[in-house]
Parts: structure tokens; C-alpha cells; sequence
């Protein structure tokens, strides 16, 4: 019955996105060297996109549609055999900054972007080992967001040799954006700060906005400021009287609304799992572009109306605008069936949605494993129509993972694949969890023990593992 339940308000959900229609147009897909994407960051025709693993990569974006790879640069720390971790980039004339979780600030010179150099790392106030996310360059002065140390400036008229200047107070620095002799500071679970800097040494805190959640990521609009808050959506305030932020509009999306971008007056989402766009008009939101991309999408950016998708191992270059031929969208490239019996069945649906201007027409749908089938049938889906697909799990003796594989005569993606699992030998999706005890190490002291949360007081416990890939 629970199962029943949760895919019973997914479905709701995926029903509500799908009645907007959507206009993003897949152009390219990547798989670059590096891993665990993070951040995309533009200097001229430079396209940077940082990875967790394996380094940063370069492109050339000169024809924005068609990236093209230039290099890769790992900077080896410590005496491990991996790269330093690469978070967020910034960038002043021909010089990159890029972050890293207690690792520092790297300084590479990018003059030539098919042969990133190396030159070092920003030296550190008092030898500290201050973890950093954000980074902002503005003028000569590197703005280096360090949590609960606050924002670090560093004086970087010499761009390939910073210096330290001072250290602004704050909870949880996560990232900073200016606009006139004004400073915003990304909070993180404590909102946003606005500060007074015409005097850098004297700094003025104008304003502390409390935010429904933690903020993710940033924009400015002239004066109005767009807020991505992860599971509690997009919300925008003005900000042109800084001392009293007034919220203008929120919008709650499906996702985990992680970061964003701008189109004109059009907000782009990375919302985990999709692509979203949303316009502002008269105090409120509107979706108006779309698109499952099947991956984690984790960071965003524009250019023009083409769009770069970072989606933790994948990069997907979509354009935005109307779509003059068919265009199929799928509501989950991924579903997973619970535990059931040998011989029992389970269903779970999938929305398919013609969403350009032209008929979809279908040829043979299958799945690469026989333990899974659908009595739907599927011939033509005209524009703005939708069907379901019920996709029937059959439980055997055999570990079932497979593919599903929609051909249609969509031009950008003639085949959509959403990847299905069933039961197999190991740990299935409800199954009891067994019990256990580990130590706090952050944010706490003491033990954790799943009974105490789960059984005895009745709370929903969710434990992610992350593995590098």
C-alpha cells in the first residue's frame, strides 16, 4: 500500500509538469574525462567544467551548439593518486581559480586553454585549511566563500599572486553576487545578507533574509534576485530597497532546485532531474521549458539560448526555444520495483508527451529483459497529447536489470531508454532495513542508531552513498 501511495503522488507530480508545454531541443552529449561535475563557468569562448574527480575540462565554445574538447587538467595534491578535487571556478583575464573542500584555492593560467598551466595555490590566511565553495572575482579582488569562516578576500591585482586582505563574518558562506556597492551573501540554511562595501574594510550588514531552506545558488536580475532553495524551489525577491528584501514569487519544483541560470527574463533550473525554465511575470513564476534529461543534473549555464547541462558524468548541450518537429519527453529515464514474491507482478507507469509540433509516431518498443512487459500500445501521439505506459515487472528466479527502448521518429532523440530494475540478489527496495549503530562524525556527538529514529520515534530515515564513477 505504501508503494502504492509514493507512486501514486509521483505520478501527480509528473502529471502537473507535463501539463506545460515544453520546448528544449537535445543538440549534443558528452562524456568528458572528468567526473561528478560541478560547476559551469564561460571565459570568452572558453567553456570550464569542474568535476570532484578527475580534474577540470576545457571546451571550445566558439560554435555554442557544438562544443569542442580542448584539454583536461588534473593537479595532483597530497600523495594520493587522484586529482584535487575541483568545486567551483572563477575566473580574472587569463587566470582560473578553483576551489576545494579543505584543499584550498588552486591558481591555473588558461592563456591557452588547449595547455592549461598550473602555477599554484592562493596562500592561505595564518596557514588555515579552510574549506571553499563560491568563488566571485570582481575588480582586483578574488571574493572565496569558506562557510563558517565567512567570505575571504583576497587582493588579486596580480592575478597569479593573490594575497589576503580581510575575512567578513558569516554562518555558512556558500557564495557571494554583487550589484552597485552592494555584496549578497549565499547563506546557506540561514537565507541570504546583503552588506554595504563601497569601503571593503568597513563592510555594513544592511539586511538578513531568513530563506524556507537552504539556498543552493544565486542570480541577480537587476534588482531582483533569484534563489535556488534545493527541495523548496525558486523563489525571487527585490532587493532594491537592500535593507527590507520584499519575496515576489516562489515556485516549487519537483526536483532539488540546485542551480541557476538566465535566459533574458528566463530562469534556468538544474533541478536533479530535469532541465527547467521558468519566466516571471506579474508576481509569479511559469514553466515554460522542459526536460527529463535521465541523469543527475547538478550545474547549469547559458549562452545565448543554448544551454549546458552538467549532469554528474554527463555534459548535455540543449537549446531553448520552439520545436518545429516532433519531440517526445519521457516522465523518468529510471524506475526500480520494490520487493515482491517469485510468480508476483507490480506495475509502475511511465508518461510519454508529444511536446513539438508534429505527430510522434512509434516503432517497436522492447525491453532487453524478459522478466519485464507492458500491455500498453503505442502508435501515434499527437502535439500536446500524452499517454501511460504501464510497465509490468514479473518477478522470476533470475536478477532482473534491463532497458526499455522507445524508437520514434524524434528527431533529436530517435531512441529513449529508461533503464528498469527489478529484484535481485541483495538489498531490495522495501526490504527491512537492518539495524545498526555508527558513530556522529559531524554535526553531532554521540551514536546513531537506526531503531532509536525509525522504530521508537517514528521518523523517516534517509542514508545516501556516494561511490566514485
Amino acid at each position: 500500500m505504501y508503494s502504492l501511495y509514493m507512486q501514486l503522488i509521483l505520478t501527480i507530480f509528473i502529471i502537473l509538469d507535463f501539463t506545460i508545454a515544453k520546448n528544449l531541443t537535445l543538440h549534443n552529449r558528452y562524456d568528458p574525462q572528468n567526473r561528478e561535475l560541478l560547476d559551469v563557468k564561460f571565459s570568452g569562448n572558453t567553456m570550464i567544467i569542474t568535476g570532484n574527480l578527475n580534474g577540470t575540462e576545457f571546451y571550445d565554445i566558439s560554435d555554442s551548439l557544438n562544443p569542442v574538447h580542448l584539454s583536461n587538467l588534473e593537479i595532483p595534491f597530497g600523495n594520493q593518486n587522484r586529482a584535487l578535487p575541483n568545486f567551483i571556478a572563477a575566473t580574472s583575464d587569463s587566470i582560473l581559480y578553483l576551489s576545494a573542500r579543505h584543499r584550498g584555492i588552486a591558481i591555473v593560467n588558461i592563456s591557452d586553454p588547449s595547455n592549461p598551466q598550473f602555477i599554484g595555490m592562493v596562500p592561505q590566511p595564518n596557514n588555515s585549511n579552510y574549506s571553499y565553495d563560491g568563488l566571485t572575482v570582481r575588480d582586483t579582488v578574488l571574493f572565496a566563500s569558506a562557510h563558517e569562516h565567512g567570505v575571504i578576500l583576497f587582493n588579486i591585482s596580480e592575478p597569479d599572486s593573490p594575497s589576503f586582505i580581510r575575512q567578513i563574518n558569516c554562518e555558512n558562506a556558500w557564495g557571494t553576487d554583487f550589484i552597485d556597492s552592494l555584496m549578497i551573501i549565499m547563506n546557506g540554511e540561514f537565507g541570504f545578507k546583503i552588506l554595504e562595501i563601497s569601503d571593503l574594510m568597513n563592510p555594513i550588514e544592511l539586511s538578513n533574509t531568513i530563506t524556507d531552506g537552504a539556498i543552493k545558488d544565486m542570480k541577480l536580475d537587476g534588482y531582483q534576485l533569484n534563489v535556488a532553495l534545493g527541495s523548496h524551489g525558486i523563489v525571487r525577491y527585490d532587493i532594491s530597497d537592500p535593507y527590507n528584501p520584499h519575496l515576489l514569487a516562489s515556485y516549487n519544483t519537483t526536483g532539488l532546485a540546485n542551480r541557476i541560470a538566465l535566459i533574458d527574463n528566463k530562469i534556468v533550473v538544474s533541478d536533479w532531474i530535469d532541465v527547467k525554465v521558468l519566466e516571471y511575470t506579474s508576481n509569479q513564476f511559469e514553466l515554460v521549458g522542459y526536460k527529463n534529461t535521465g541523469y543527475r543534473t547538478m550545474s547549469i549555464n547559458t549562452k545565448g539560448n543554448v544551454i549546458f547541462s552538467a549532469e554528474w558524468r554527463h555534459l548535455q548541450v540543449f537549446e531553448y526555444g520552439p520545436i518545429d518537429a516532433p519531440d517526445l519527453d519521457i516522465s523518468s529515464h529510471d524506475i526500480s520495483f520494490p520487493e515482491i514474491g517469485v510468480g508476483d507482478k507490480d506495475t509502475i507507469q511511465l508518461i510519454l508527451k508529444s511536446n513539438g509540433s508534429e505527430a510522434i509516431e512509434f516503432e517497436y518498443d522492447y525491453f532487453s529483459h524478459p522478466d519485464f512487459t507492458t500491455p500498453s500500445i503505442l502508435n501515434t501521439l499527437d502535439p500536446g497529447d500524452s499517454i501511460i505506459v504501464n510497465v509490468v515487472y514479473t518477478k522470476s528466479g533470475n536478477n532482473a536489470s534491463g532497458v526499455y527502448n522507445i524508437p520514434s521518429n524524434d528527431n533529436d532523440e530517435p531512441i529513449i531508454t529508461c533503464e528498469v530494475l527489478g529484484n535481485y540478489d541483495g538489498v531490495n527496495v522495501g526490504m527491512p532495513a537492518p539495524d545498526f549503530t555508527l558513530p556522529t562524525a559531524a554535526n553531532g556527538t554521540n551514536n546513531f542508531n537506526l531503531t532509536q529514529h525509525w522504530s521508537n520515534n517514528g521518523e523517516i530515515v534517509v542514508i545516501t552513498f556516494f561511490s566514485p564513477g
